[in-house]
């Protein structure tokens, strides 16, 4: 009788008190971690077909749904709230100096007009937007864009996995938050270099004053000495428009950020430092079982960026 009843009270316990997933989306795999008492109690790496997912835009939403279904049920996780880390190719960012130097009455209005210098993948008719103004002469903001459809797909996949989505988040965003603890008492002239290093690509993304300024994608294959250069290319072009960004941090992320000597040989302006939030203790870690499908520290800043607004108080 009493596991009758505690069946009854399920749905209504997890309505009351929601546990909640975090999951990271990528075309090759979907990483999930959850927290209890902010303690990480799950964390896995599942890896997809191939197929279900590419450039950030799921192919098969129903597949894509029942597999993260199953999964949260098989892991026990299938009243769970679920929020989840767009992969990064879903996201766009691109700096806005508003024309005249002021600040528009009707800022999207004034991009739908100067939008061709832009350069998006997609019509700013057809994505999902996000404004974020700077602290810079001229005016400024960061815009971050996201295609509808993607955003409605994904969105689709979740309602066939029959999980309650609590959000869906821009990657640069994200892991502008999860670097708060390094950022909280940078200098005002500082400029952050953020590279991951993937088995699949290589990204640069860079952070002024908390938020994403510029963001660059290159091929897995190129070695050190030639990525430096494609990065330092990039910074020299970020400080014409930003001449104000003087003191250069450099950061590492990713499944290849801790490999011996990669930071030494990246020889940017800069010492590299490699970003482990398990290392450094921003995550704490329960007892998890580990295993070959158990992502290694320096793979979670993005993670870890949606655990830092699920720990906000």
């Amino acid at each position: 009788m009493l596991a009758g009843v505690q069946e009854r009270l399920a749905p209504l316990q997890a309505w009351l008190f929601p546990r909640r997933v975090l999951l990271e989306l990528g075309d090759q795999a979907i990483t999930a971690m959850a927290l209890r008492h902010g303690q990480v109690v799950w964390l896995e790496r599942i890896p997809l077909p191939e197929g279900l997912c590419q450039g950030g835009d799921p192919q098969q939403p129903e597949a894509l749904g029942d597999l993260i279904g199953d999964l949260l049920i098989e892991r026990g996780w299938a009243l769970a709230h679920v929020r989840a880390l767009l992969p990064a190719a879903a996201s766009h960012c691109r700096l806005v100096q508003w024309p005249g130097g002021q600040w528009p009455a009707d800022p999207e209005a004034v991009l739908l007009e100067r939008q061709e210098p832009l350069a998006l993948p997609v019509p700013l008719q057809e994505a999902d937007l996000r404004l974020v103004p700077l602290a810079l002469e001229p005016p400024t903001s960061l815009l971050v864009a996201v295609p509808a459809d993607l955003l409605e797909a994904w969105i689709a996949v979740f309602a066939t996995a029959g999980v309650a989505l609590d959000g869906l988040e821009a990657a640069p965003l994200c892991l502008c938050r999860g670097l708060e603890p390094l950022l909280r008492d940078a200098p005002a002239d500082q400029l952050t270099a953020l590279v991951e290093l993937g088995a699949q690509a290589s990204q640069l993304l860079l952070v002024r004053q908390g938020l994403p300024v510029y963001e660059r994608r290159w091929p897995a294959a190129l070695e050190p000495a030639a990525l430096a250069a494609q990065i330092r290319q990039c910074l020299s072009f970020w400080r014409q428009q930003d001449p104000g960004a003087a003191d250069l941090q450099v950061l590492l992320h990713g499944p290849l950020a801790a490999a011996p000597g990669l930071a030494a040989a990246l020889e940017l302006d800069a010492p590299a430092m490699v970003v482990d939030p398990l290392a450094l203790g921003w995550l704490q870690s329960a007892e998890v079982a580990r295993s070959s499908a158990t992502p290694a520290g320096v793979e979670l800043l993005g993670l870890w960026g949606l655990a830092l607004a699920e720990l906000s108080p």
